[in-house]
């Protein structure tokens, strides 16, 4: 596998065919499962301080596993807090993380022959978007810290959780690499 390297400011990789089409329907679904959760377009923040104020909570899909590694309790302890945190920030950070995610999807559809470049300004946004891609593929493998999975645990080859897995380990890979680049 090729790694992130150096050509000029910007970070580069190699990427076959199925790689850009794996990170970009990775992208596309957390788009899609976090898109809802944020702010509609042409929102300011005023506005969604005012929408929380007189929000139920009821909107807050908190049975999804994947939703709550996202966006974790901020007090574990106390339901109501949480909720009431949750209330107001979760749209602001919803949208951030689709912001990132749509940055790094425009930037790996602009794939040339597979050369996906990331320009100094968007390296954040990959970070945050592979980190983002990881809870959510990690919570679908069941992974958590109580569990102490380290993903070297080896999947019988018929485990229907092991092509998800090895995803979920190309994306840290993918991760680590633009760390690395840095």
């Amino acid at each position: 596998m090729n790694s992130f390297s150096r050509r000029g400011q910007a970070l580069q990789i190699k990427l076959r065919h199925n790689q850009v089409a794996v990170l970009h329907a990775l992208t596309g679904g957390l788009i899609e499962l976090v898109g809802p959760l944020g702010l509609p377009d042409g929102t300011d923040q005023l506005d969604a301080i005012m929408a929380a104020l007189t929000s139920d909570n009821s909107n807050l899909p908190l049975d999804d596993p994947a939703l709550r590694r996202l966006f974790p309790d901020a007090y574990p302890n106390d339901q109501a807090a949480s909720g009431e945190f949750r209330r107001y920030t979760q749209a602001d950070q919803a949208t951030a993380k689709v912001d990132a995610a749509r940055t790094m999807a425009a930037d790996v559809a602009a794939a040339d022959d597979g050369w996906v470049t990331v320009p100094p300004d968007h390296v954040e946004a990959w970070m945050i978007t592979l980190t983002n891609l990881r809870l959510i593929l990690a919570a679908r493998l069941g992974i958590n810290d109580e569990d102490g999975w380290d993903g070297n645990s080896p999947l019988a080859f018929n485990d229907p959780r092991t092509p998800t897995a090895a995803v979920y380990d190309w994306c840290g890979w993918i991760l680590e690499s633009l760390i690395a680049c840095l």
